[in-house]
């Protein structure tokens, strides 16, 4: 089983994956995670687009996105297939859900939020001023739409995207781990009723 989890800046993501690896015993890669990675592989030196967390001009990503070349959209399958195992693992980010999108046994989830409630979590983690987190979370959420656009060529957090779209700021932690804890077991144990 893969669980990639996409999330906007501030919806818990981290949590709520640290908890489905304890759940599921797999081990969680998030950006940290496949930087070390990518150092050992010698891979962080040839695709430093992919492990940045650097801000990309919106703009300018789609003024040219049409130039991307074809390469650069199999960059990400090539770097994720290279530093993660087969199966059993969980991750975050990194256009996860379009790499693993085909398998079967992958479950695609989106984490979202209002915006006052993620910069309030942003607020509270980081102990920023109401200003520096709503331009973190402003920041984050830009950079992620245009990462996942120069290297998928879709639009990041589109709902057909993804097997499940929650408000974890809405639900709070425990219900939102709940939610996909049902819902991963019911879709990889087959007991969903087909209609």
């Amino acid at each position: 089983m893969i669980i990639t989890l996409a999330r906007q800046c501030g919806s818990n993501g981290t949590l709520i994956g640290r908890t489905l690896s304890q759940r599921y015993r797999m081990p969680l890669f998030d950006l940290r995670a496949l930087t070390e990675a990518g150092k050992t592989k010698g891979l962080l030196e040839r695709y430093p687009d992919f492990f940045a967390e650097r801000p990309m001009n919106s703009l300018l990503s789609a003024i040219t996105l049409s130039a991307v070349p074809d390469n650069v959209r199999i960059a990400a399958k090539e770097i994720l297939t290279t530093l993660l195992p087969e199966d059993n693992f969980i991750l975050i980010g990194r256009c996860g859900n379009v790499v693993y999108g085909g398998r079967a046994d992958c479950v695609r989830i989106f984490l979202c939020g209002e915006f006052d409630e993620r910069v309030k979590v942003l607020m509270g983690r980081y102990n920023l001023s109401h200003q520096s987190a709503e331009k973190k979370v402003r920041e984050a959420d830009e950079n992620r739409l245009a990462y996942h656009r120069y290297f998928t060529g879709t639009t990041w957090g589109q709902a057909d995207m993804y097997d499940l779209s929650i408000n974890s700021c809405r639900l709070g932690l425990n219900r939102t781990e709940a939610i996909i804890e049902n819902y991963i077991d019911d879709v990889m144990t087959g007991e969903v009723a087909a209609e």
